[in-house]
């Protein structure tokens, strides 16, 4: 039960779907475990000062509920490129707008993974304080051996 990317928005036409008011690296729709998953991505190579990444997950809360893409209900994904950087990222961003994974294109693993398992995150965190963790999906019960990696990128 592996996926497959469906539809993928270079940065330029993913800043015309916020009106140039936001620009996300990518936007992004997977079929996974049967599940239709949308994400926005923001790569971070580790340059960008936090504070920066703190007025874009504003933009965010404030853009996204108004944009061409608010049905879609993507999560944005911020991958950055250690644990350390995904853990301050987390402390000052919160997990309510960006969500926070480390990845690498060498040692990231799988990126299908990765969008699953954040995708569970989000569901997680939006439910109401004291309601259960409702029955796990086909998605969040996919093996993630069934996820491979991508092959190495090419020297």
């Amino acid at each position: 039960a592996g996926g497959a990317l469906q539809e993928w928005w270079g940065e330029r036409r993913a800043a015309a779907a916020f009106g140039g008011a936001l620009a996300p690296d990518g936007y992004g729709r997977v079929e996974l475990g049967g599940r239709s998953l949308a994400f926005l991505l923001e790569l971070d190579r580790g340059s960008e000062p936090h504070a920066r990444l703190q007025e874009k997950a504003r933009r965010y809360a404030r853009e996204l509920p108004a944009s061409d893409l608010a049905a879609q209900q993507p999560l944005p994904l911020l991958l950055v490129p250690s644990a350390a950087r995904a853990a301050r990222a987390t402390a000052e961003l919160g997990s309510e707008t960006l969500i926070a994974k480390v990845w690498t294109p060498t040692d990231g693993g799988s990126p299908l993974a990765l969008l699953r398992d954040a995708h569970a995150e989000r569901s997680h965190h939006s439910r109401s304080p004291g309601q259960p963790l409702a029955d796990r999906t086909e998605t969040d019960k996919t093996d993630a051996t069934d996820l491979a990696p991508p092959p190495a990128p090419h020297a």
